[in-house]
Order: C-alpha cells, then sequence, then structure tokens
C-alpha cells in the first residue's frame, strides 16, 4: 500500500483494541495459537503509536468462571482456558500495558461464552474509556458503549474515528469483536482496521475466511509498517480547538 500524504487517511480520532493476548492463547497455554505470541512486538508497537497521537488503548480479555457451558466438560466446545484468578487468564507478560490503557474483560457469566470484544465491561481503573462511560450502570460499562459514545463525539466535530483491531484469535474473538463494530458503528465516520501482521487464528483457512468477511462488511486491512510507515495520519486539531 502506498503511504504518500495523498493516500494517507486522515482521523480525528484512534483506537486500539488488543483482544485476549492472555497466556492460554500463546504457546504452551491450554487453547494455544500458532505463534500467537508473534503478535504481541507488532501490537505493542501499533499500541505505543496510538498513545503518542493521544489515541485510547483497551485490552480485552476472557475471564471465565470454573464452570461454564463454554467449556467440553459442561456442554461446550473448548477445553478449559482462561479461567478467572489463574495464569492462564493473565494477559502475556511481553504485552506492554501503560497506566493509561482500560482493560476489558468477558465470559465471565456462566452461560456467555464470551466472544466479542465489542461486549466486554471495562474494568474499574482510571482511564480515559472509563471516564467516558462512568455514568453507565457498571454492566453497562463496556467497550461498544465507549466506541459509540467516541464515535458521537467526534462526528458531533466533524472528525472520523479510527479503531484498530488485532489480537487472538482471527477466527474467533477478534472477528466477533469487529463484527459488531462494522454493524453497529456509522461508516461514514468511522474505519475499522484489521491490522494483518498483529492477527493470529485457530485455523488459519477460517481465519481469512473472517477477514475477508469484514473486508466485505467495510473493513479495511493493513500491516503494523503501513500504518507506522505514514498510511494513517491522527489530526487531533479538531477535537482540541
Amino acid at each position: 500500500m502506498k503511504t504518500s500524504k495523498e493516500t494517507s487517511r486522515i482521523y480525528g480520532e484512534v483506537v486500539a483494541i488488543n483482544v485476549d493476548l492472555q497466556n492460554d492463547f500463546c504457546p504452551g497455554g491450554s487453547l494455544a495459537v500458532e505463534d500467537g505470541d508473534r503478535v504481541i512486538e507488532p501490537i505493542n508497537r501499533l499500541s505505543a503509536w496510538v498513545r503518542e497521537h493521544g489515541g485510547m488503548v483497551v485490552d480485552t480479555a476472557d475471564e471465565h468462571p470454573k464452570v461454564t457451558n463454554h467449556f467440553a466438560e459442561y456442554g461446550g466446545t473448548w477445553p478449559v482456558h482462561c479461567v478467572v484468578d489463574t495464569p492462564g487468564a493473565a494477559l502475556h507478560r511481553n504485552l506492554t500495558i501503560e497506566p493509561s490503557d482500560a482493560l476489558a474483560r468477558k465470559g465471565v457469566a456462566p452461560n456467555d461464552a464470551g466472544y466479542s470484544g465489542y461486549d466486554a465491561v471495562l474494568k474499574p481503573r482510571a482511564t480515559v474509556p472509563n471516564d467516558i462511560v462512568s455514568d453507565l450502570p457498571e454492566e453497562e460499562q463496556t467497550v461498544g458503549r465507549f466506541l459509540e459514545r467516541v464515535v458521537r463525539v467526534n462526528r458531533s466535530l466533524g472528525s472520523r474515528t479510527l479503531i484498530l483491531l488485532t489480537g487472538l484469535a482471527g477466527d474467533y474473538c477478534v472477528s466477533a469483536t469487529g463484527r459488531p463494530i462494522l454493524e453497529k458503528l456509522p461508516s461514514e465516520w468511522t474505519d475499522l482496521i484489521w491490522v494483518s501482521d498483529a492477527i493470529r487464528s485457530v485455523n488459519q483457512e477460517n481465519g481469512e475466511i473472517e477477514k475477508q468477511a469484514s473486508i466485505e462488511a467495510g473493513a479495511l486491512v493493513m500491516t503494523t509498517e503501513e500504518i507506522l510507515a505514514g498510511g494513517i495520519v491522527i489530526d487531533r486539531g479538531r477535537l482540541e480547538n
């Protein structure tokens, strides 16, 4: 992709949604995605770039109870993984998390599979995303509600919002997070970028199918290098004046 000034996309706000970079989804975990840990380096670079441009970073995570119908032994599909307060549920040690980053949990209820980070609830933390939804009941302080409000404010200022989507796994929780973003947020004021080198899938063929479905629904696809090389420009002038 060319990254000249003429081809760069300009936005007033940027949000990175990093999906489920947890130990159980990385090599050695109970539900490991092949090379899952290799997305962490580009994600760290992207998140640093987002922070440098005044944007917001949100890291989602599964926090399943010990007994849930999401797990095979209780009638579900998957082996036990990301059980709350276990090492497998912890975010990978190499993932850079700054105090300004929001954390969101999903799959908390026994009957909730928790695939979509859009519905993940922000954990109590002194961050801008938390502040944006602080007037809502705790259970409604979701990533989706936060994004809806960010887009609405930027739209009122005539400014577009960019959402960068990364993480694990492309054929499940990443695509399930991106789908409602594409369906619920106004496309004329919002772009979703599927960051291809910062996503891995359980099944690569299925991951490619999900990526193509996202493209057909309006998503863009870029690499970390394309973004950092100037393919994206964040101009917060309208927001700060």
